[in-house]
């Protein structure tokens, strides 16, 4: 927010590193499935977790990276060049 690293929640005072994502495998399961049917390659999810599961709000064909870059301090081109290299290697075997 605004520039500003912060290791606590600026509102709820919640500790953010180290803080573990509740249903995390359910939360990746559920997209790996919804990619399965989706008619584009690059896609957005938003996604409510919920106590024991989670559901899929919506799929964005433009989703916004610019937010996984600013709230990780830097750009992310490595990483996601990274992971299209592997994903390649994959669909190649």
């Amino acid at each position: 927010m605004y520039g500003k690293r912060y290791a606590y929640h600026p509102y709820t005072n919640e500790q953010i590193v180290g803080f573990k994502i509740p249903n995390w495998e359910a939360v990746i399961a559920t997209v790996i499935e919804a990619a399965k049917e989706a008619p584009i390659a690059y896609i957005g999810w938003d996604v409510a977790i919920r106590d024991i599961d989670c559901v899929i709000i919506e799929a964005n064909y433009r989703p916004m990276v610019n937010v996984v870059q600013i709230a990780g301090g830097g750009g992310k081109k490595a990483l996601f060049n990274s992971y299209l290299r592997e994903k390649q290697r994959a669909e190649q075997k």
